[in-house]
This record gives C-alpha cells, structure tokens and sequence, in this order.
C-alpha cells in the first residue's frame, strides 16, 4: 500500500536507471518515502469518484475527513513536482500502438542475448539486467501498481520502459489517477499509492493529528541492502544476479506473489494442517460450532488450526479459527477456543 523509494545517493553511484528518471523529471516519484495512513486511504478510495466526461480532462473527487479533494493531471503533477505532458495511451493485453513504438527494439534492448525476439515471446523478469529489473520495480510498486507480481512483464509495463529509457514524455499523473480508479473498481485487496496519497492529503490541508500513521520498511528503499535481498551482488564492480542457496525458494515465491510479505496488511493465514483422513466440514449459523464428519472413524485431532469461509463443504484459507475437540467416530463439534 505504501509503496517504494530509492536511495539516491547509492543507486544514482550504482546504476543508470536512476539518469533515466531524471531526464524526464520523474525523481521525485521514486523518492517518496512519507509515511502513509491506512485508514485514510481507504477513506479514500470508498469516496473516489470520477467528475469528466469524454470532453473533458479527466478528473477524479473524493471526501476524506469531511473535506473534498480534486484532483487531475496538472494538480497531481504539482503535488508531486513532475511533467503532466506527454502521451498517453494505455493498452494491457496488446502492445500500444504509438509512432516510434515497435516492440522488437524495446525487447532486443531488454533481452540482448536473445536471438529470437518477436513481439510474442514471453516476457519474463529473470533475463533481465539490473538496471531494467529495478525499473520494473518501481514500474510495478510506484508508477503502475497493478498487483501482477515481479516475475513477468506486462505488455504495458515494457511500453512504459520504452518511453523512460527512450526518453519519451508520457502523462504518468493521468496513468497515476486512472490505474486509482481501476484498483478501486476492481476491488483490490492493496490499495495503491498510499505514501504518495499522503501528499495529496496534505495539500489539501487533511489533519493527520491523530490518525495512526504506518512508516514504510526499510526493504522499500532500494539500496545494497534490498539489492542484496533481491538475490543481486556485485563481483568485480559488475552487478550479478547471483542468490544464495537458502534465498532462492523465498525469491521464486516472492515474484510469483501480488505483494512481498512486508507488503501485506493483513496478518499472513494460518497454516492449513493436512492429515491422512478425509475430513467433511459443514458451518453452522452459530460461529462457535463447527460439524464435521471424519473416515476413518477413529482418531485425536487437538488443538490444530483449521481454515473456515463461507458456508461450504471444504477447507478454504479464507478466515483462520483455532478449533480444539478430542473425539472417537461418528460426526462431532468442534468448540472454538477462546
């Protein structure tokens, strides 16, 4: 929710990505590093609504604390000090279609050792250098933020690659408010661009006096730490990617997930048990009091977390209840544990 920032002094020493968001003025997106304020972005969020028509610029309003806010391309770009110029297009499942634009030469720059680039290949992160690895970072975290997780590459993500590394003006505070109002209409579970909503709030005069503010962590700070979580050394004064033994099931797990684990808001679920019984579970309108049936017939089950959702037949990880009951055959109850 909160987003990322970089940690100028090393990765602008490190790494050209960071010369590529300053030619077009795009620094201060990646360095935003204010604490965010949950309940307040999803304040927020439940208030959004868009206020432009077709002949209009697109414009979006919404209430937090009683005082209302505008915001559009120009007043977002103010707020966050960046260009509000530039073209805007946005394609998801096909490539973008915009003069200058051919999508083998962004992916031979991004795939060089490849010899059969075309336009259908699969675009996945693991080729990548660096640099692009950490762009599409904060593509995915803090320009885009679209819940897709780190191992692949959208169509729309390389297009945006495109015009930094081009040094193409693109209207990224439209982009910004238009991928707001898709994460609100779809519904998703992290709401984006929370530190950079801060800003917005505080522009706007929002008391944050006593609101309970959340900081960002410190692997939201691209510097040699994060870069060394990430699986990247440096051997030789060049940047490899090169992860220990015992990083590389927590780094294939990491790219697959919508959010890293110091992402998440919610408590992580708890761990399904599996036992060798075929287990048979039916929710009754009382929430202490769970029926199930059990074969084989016999056996102890103490103490052990058991998953529960809606009313249903199977064992979902939706909600976490501990569930305590010792039993021999036949249908029993379990009996929630205080």
């Amino acid at each position: 929710m909160g987003g990322r920032n970089v940690d100028f002094d090393f990765c602008s020493s490190e790494f050209s990505f960071v010369s590529w968001l300053d030619d077009l003025h795009l620094l201060p997106l990646v360095q935003i590093s204010n604490p965010f304020y949950i309940k307040l972005v999803k304040d927020f969020y439940s208030n959004l609504k868009m206020v432009s028509d077709q002949n209009q610029e697109f414009a979006v309003t919404s209430v937090v604390k009683g005082q209302r806010m505008y915001l559009d391309a120009r007043i977002l770009a103010s707020i966050l000090h960046i260009p509000h110029t530039g073209i805007y297009v946005f394609e998801h499942k096909k490539w973008s279609e915009v003069e200058g634009f051919h999508p083998n030469q962004i992916l031979s720059i991004l795939y060089p050792n490849d010899p059969n680039i075309h336009p259908n290949m699969a675009l996945t992160t693991n080729r990548l250098s660096v640099d692009h690895r950490l762009l599409h970072h904060l593509i995915v975290q803090q320009i885009l933020p679209t819940g897709e997780g780190y191992a692949k590459l959208s169509r729309m993500q390389v297009f945006i690659m495109w015009c930094i590394i081009s040094k193409i003006k693109f209207c990224f505070p439209l982009l910004i408010l238009k991928t707001m109002v898709r994460a609100y209409s779809q519904k998703k579970s992290v709401l984006p661009y929370g530190s950079l909503l801060t800003l917005v709030f505080l522009h706007y005069h929002i008391p944050l006096d006593g609101e309970i503010s959340t900081k960002l962590k410190k692997e939201d700070t691209y510097n040699k730490s994060t870069l060394n979580r990430m699986g990247w050394k440096k051997e030789q004064g060049i940047w490899t990617y090169h992860p220990r033994a015992d990083q590389a099931p927590r780094l294939a797990r990491e790219e697959q997930e919508d959010n890293p684990p110091w992402e998440h808001d919610a408590p992580a679920p708890a761990e399904k048990f599996f036992f060798p019984y075929l287990f048979t579970f039916k929710v009754f309108k009382f929430p202490h009091i769970l029926q199930y049936s059990i074969h084989p017939p016999s056996c102890i089950l103490q103490e052990c977390f058991i998953s529960v959702g809606e009313p249903q037949y199977l064992m979902t990880d939706l909600n976490a209840l501990r569930w305590t009951t010792v039993f021999e055959g036949g249908p029993q109850c379990l009996t929630r544990v205080p």
